[in-house]
C-alpha cells in the first residue's frame, strides 16, 4: 500500500503514536510502520499536516531522530510524503530535551 513511499521523507500522524517526519523504511503486512524519525510535539510555522510536510516547522519541540516501529494499535490516521523543504526545515530546529 505504501510501497511507493519505502525511502523517501514522510509525515506520519497516527492518533496515538503523535506526529513523525522522516524516512519511511519499511511497511509490513500487519499494518506496521518502521521509520526513521523525529517526533514532533509541538511546532510553530504550519497550521496543519499538509502544510508541515510541505514546507515543515519553523521551530518547536522535536525529538531526536529515532529508529521507530509504529504498530497498528498507534492507529495511524495519515501518511503524507514529505518535501526536502520540510526534511530541511526540520534539520534546523534542535534536539528538544526535557
Amino acid at each position: 500500500m505504501y510501497d511507493h513511499l519505502i525511502g523517501k521523507p514522510v509525515l506520519v500522524r497516527s492518533h496515538l503514536g503523535g506526529m513523525y517526519l522522516g524516512t519511511l523504511l519499511a511497511a509490513h503486512e500487519d499494518g506496521t510502520l518502521h521509520l526513521l524519525a523525529r517526533r514532533l510535539w509541538s511546532w510553530r510555522g504550519a497550521l496543519d499536516s499538509t502544510v508541515l510536510a510541505s514546507t515543515g516547522p519553523t521551530e518547536g519541540r522535536i525529538g531526536p531522530e529515532a529508529d521507530i516501529l509504529l504498530r497498528p494499535a498507534a492507529q495511524v490516521i495519515e501518511i503524507l510524503a514529505a518535501s526536502t523543504d520540510a526534511i530541511e526545515a526540520l534539520g534546523r530546529i534542535g534536539t528538544w530535551r526535557r
